[in-house]
């Protein structure tokens, strides 16, 4: 498989595995991405837990950010290998702004 290196910048990624009922919702720096295989890799990711419906769904979350009611999850300080991914969005400059204040 060849993982293609991507300038990294700021996404939200919605993974969904074949056959199930959820999605993953993350946001972090993208560093890698095969399209073919659906796999990416980010950086200081975090997860929605759960994004208020102020948010606007998952395009809201690369637009705009989390709003009020939403729940997120902690930084990781490291690596996130990311399967099954079905979206990538790159998110405006306001929404990671967004993203790295939710305390």
């Amino acid at each position: 498989m060849a993982t293609k290196k991507t300038a990294a910048k700021q996404v939200v990624v919605i993974s969904k595995p074949v056959g199930s009922s959820w999605a993953r919702v993350l946001q972090g720096t993208l560093v890698e991405y095969d399209r073919k295989s659906g796999h990416a890799v980010l950086t200081g990711a975090r997860q929605a837990l759960y994004y208020g419906k102020e948010t606007g769904g998952e395009v809201g979350l690369a637009v705009n950010g989390p709003k009020s009611g939403s729940r997120i999850g902690p930084k990781l300080p490291g690596r996130c290998e990311t399967p099954f991914v079905v979206l990538v969005l790159e998110c405006t400059p306001e929404a990671a702004k967004a993203w790295e204040q939710v305390q």
